[in-house]
């Protein structure tokens, strides 16, 4: 006895074109899912090994602070004019520097020594270029710590100075 046309054991063949048609838009949104994956993928492990490098640098940072300074060196405060266009803005700022070997005291007070000038002139220079609005931002402290360290490295390396420590600070606008 032959069988009917829709036999449950036989599908009904489709039109023609139509088969193809629909197996290389499966195939295409597979491969749209497998860039999908593979790009986020990419992103999370940028993200974790940019993660991983700032921890690394953090560590290294905390390592250095654990270490204290054989010596410290407080300079006199600093009145200076910050770069805000807007309005006139002061900073009134005491820097203490931390460092690897004390200096041979040449002077007759604190902070004194043949690089004192260097030094002073080096840090007004880098906080002389800041805004009131960037010193308040958070982070903006520790940024400035960071430039004054980085500057005097490498303008007096023979200071060294491994540590800058803001003791007062104080924005008036």
């Amino acid at each position: 006895m032959p069988e009917p046309a829709n036999s449950p054991t036989q599908p009904p063949a489709p039109p023609d074109g139509k088969k193809s048609d629909s197996k290389a838009v499966f195939l295409g949104g597979v491969f749209v899912l497998i860039l999908a994956l593979a790009g986020g993928g990419y992103f999370i492990m940028s993200r974790r090994a940019s993660a991983d490098s700032g921890r690394n640098r953090k560590a290294a940072v905390s390592h250095a602070a654990a270490t204290p300074p054989a010596a410290v060196v407080q300079l006199k405060p600093f009145i200076v004019n910050l770069a805000d266009t807007d309005r006139a803005a002061y900073l009134r700022i005491a820097i203490t520097l931390g460092l690897q070997k004390a200096w041979a005291q040449q002077g007759d007070s604190a902070g004194s020594s043949p690089m004192t000038p260097a030094i002073r002139d080096t840090i007004l220079g880098v906080v002389t270029a800041w805004q009131s609005k960037d010193l308040l931002a958070p982070g903006g402290k520790a940024k400035l710590k960071e430039q004054i360290l980085a500057a005097l490295q490498k303008r007096v390396p023979d200071a060294g100075v491994i540590e800058v420590y803001l003791t007062d600070f104080l924005i008036q606008e």
